[in-house]
């Protein structure tokens, strides 16, 4: 799990105790902080205290002892219908921060790579995960239902942490500055726990934070929601920002045209590779995750050959 040596030695309350809030328990207590661990179905309160987790109701702790609060990122955080334990935090002066900012702040030498995909959040990180392995770059892959972040292994200077970035995560995540944040799909109307489209769209666009330079926001083009963040990124010109599409034409960019991906980045389309022709539904998403894999790999310097060697490998597979 990952060292939390950063909160050793002071009083972290823990909201939450599935998968994600156990995983995030855990870390904290081998790393050697004091506990507070609670969550409101006290089947999951059962399991904690039996796994070992200190278990304690938060809805009558004083907040001017504890340092952070760490919830589990799908419980409502928003200004509006927030849980009350999150209030009672926040008016005690409390920070509420998620799993990835714990990270962050343990890990601060390496590289990370964010994904925010309400549908495909899994085999993107999969795919990231070969593709990484393949052209020799230490990685971990995390964040989705499967992965807790906090679960990975402690990466070196040179490392990369690729992370699910829901909305919700994005928001309580404040020292990452993404090497490369992917934005591929958001759904349609609201992504709980947001409450409307609005605030999805602005809570996803917290990956871009601060990006400045050489970082990149790849950025599909296949929607809506898509082309109106990648405008308004380009129009801002902070950092490097790369239209991906699997299913047309994007100027500038990389995509995906007759199961050939296209490197459109130097303004002349060069084709890199054929894709395995395919008729199913999820053709258009696997060439949506290739497109934005390849230009991932280019943004994190690794050579166009290599990323597309490994792309090749993973769906010859």
């Amino acid at each position: 799990m990952i060292d939390l040596f950063p909160f050793s030695g002071l009083s972290v309350a823990v909201l939450g105790l599935g998968m994600e809030g156990t995983a995030n328990a855990r870390s904290l207590s081998l790393s050697g902080a004091e506990v507070w661990a609670w969550d409101d179905d006290a089947a999951r309160r059962t399991a904690a205290a039996a796994a070992g987790i200190p278990v304690r109701d938060l809805h009558n702790a004083d907040w001017r002892e504890l340092v952070s609060l760490v919830i589990e990122h799908d419980i409502p955080h928003g200004k509006v219908g927030a849980h009350a334990i999150i209030d009672a935090a926040r008016a005690g002066g409390c920070e509420v921060i998620a799993d990835s900012e714990m990270l962050a702040r343990a890990q601060r030498d390496a590289a990370y790579v964010a994904v925010v995909s309400k549908d495909h959040a899994a085999t993107a990180l999969d795919i990231f995960a070969h593709v990484l392995q393949v052209t020799g770059r230490e990685a971990e892959v995390g964040g989705d239902v499967a992965r807790p972040v906090l679960e990975l292994y402690g990466l070196d200077l040179g490392g990369v942490y690729v992370i699910a970035m829901p909305p919700a995560r994005a928001e309580l995540t404040v020292s990452i500055t993404f090497d490369a944040a992917v934005f591929l799909d958001i759904g349609t109307g609201a992504w709980p726990p947001c409450h409307n489209r609005e605030e999805t769209i602005a809570a996803s666009r917290w990956v871009f934070h601060r990006q400045t330079g050489s970082k990149g926001a790849i950025v599909s083009v296949d929607s809506a929601a898509g082309r109106q963040v990648f405008e308004e990124l380009s129009a801002n010109g902070e950092q490097i920002v790369i239209p991906v599409s699997g299913q047309s034409r994007a100027p500038g960019g990389i995509y995906v045209v007759d199961n050939v991906l296209y490197d459109d980045m130097g303004g002349e389309p060069l084709a890199i590779t054929g894709l395995p022709h395919s008729q199913s539904s999820s053709s258009h998403t696997d060439a949506l995750l290739a497109a934005s894999v390849y230009a991932t790999a280019i943004v994190l310097n690794i050579s166009p050959p290599a990323a597309m060697a490994s792309l090749r490998s993973y769906f010859e597979v």
